[in-house]
């Protein structure tokens, strides 16, 4: 699958409307809200480590220029400390910034979503879905559209 097709099958399925991107600077923890538009500027494509070569993966990268500008313009929220934010307990950093928006964003705190991105978004701000990634996390991976195809397909 190529990445043009991945990109294409994760936009075309997703149930989200918009998308907040997190991102680390000076060692403050800022997010932004995006449509498809710009998140997909900031897509880049990995693999994912194995002997046989891995998986082609997409990957959420926001350049330190576009930080800067986020910040300078005021559309960068800032949310917390890099030390606040390594203070909560999940299993990594964009588990950790995902519970932080959802507890600042919604009244009803936060609660492990596990329905597929197909299904519904991380989170419903004002009948809004919103997917939450922190930079540099992973949008999704060839093995997961091809599990959601197969799933849709029936």
């Amino acid at each position: 699958m190529t990445s043009s097709v991945l990109k294409r099958n994760y936009h075309n399925n997703s149930a989200a409307d918009a998308y907040i991107v997190g991102f680390i600077r000076d060692g403050k923890v800022y997010y932004v809200t995006v449509q498809w538009n710009q998140l997909r500027k900031w897509l880049r494509d990995s693999r994912t480590s194995s002997a046989k070569g891995g998986v082609l993966q997409i990957k959420v990268y926001m350049p330190a220029a576009e930080q800067d500008k986020a910040i300078a313009n005021g559309s960068a929220v800032l949310l917390c400390s890099v030390e606040a934010l390594e203070a909560v307990k999940a299993e990594n950093n964009g588990s950790r910034f995902e519970r932080l928006i959802i507890e600042t964003l919604t009244p009803y705190g936060y609660k492990k979503n596990r329905t597929p991105f197909y299904e519904a978004g991380d989170v419903e701000i004002f009948g809004i879905q919103y997917q939450i990634k922190l930079n540099y996390s992973t949008l999704t991976d060839e093995k997961i559209i091809k599990n959601m195809l197969k799933k849709l397909r029936g």
